[in-house]
């Protein structure tokens, strides 16, 4: 079987931090979902005026709600999706 996860990037050379988000079944849903998550920090950059680095988000104890372990700096933070093979019990 197929699945798809749901990776996050945020920093460039060596301080590149990447987590794993979340994995769905259906590659529509992860396609989906990567444009669900990416807005909500898209909206976060907006609301502190575009500057959003080291976890300044005034106290909000999980500022994304699809993310909760997001991380940023001043390079922003993408999300993309990656198929992956998982071997299922026989």
């Amino acid at each position: 079987m197929i699945i798809y996860v749901i990776e996050g990037q945020t920093g460039e050379y060596s301080d590149n931090r990447n987590w794993l988000v979340k994995a769905f079944r259906s590659e529509q849903q992860a396609k989906d979902f990567v444009e669900k998550v990416s807005e909500e920090y898209r909206k976060l950059r907006e609301k502190y005026g575009g500057v959003y680095w080291y976890h300044n988000w005034d106290g909000d104890k999980d500022p994304n709600p699809l993310d909760p372990y997001m991380e940023t700096d001043y390079t922003g933070t993408t999300y993309c999706h990656y198929s992956l093979e998982l071997e299922e019990d026989e």
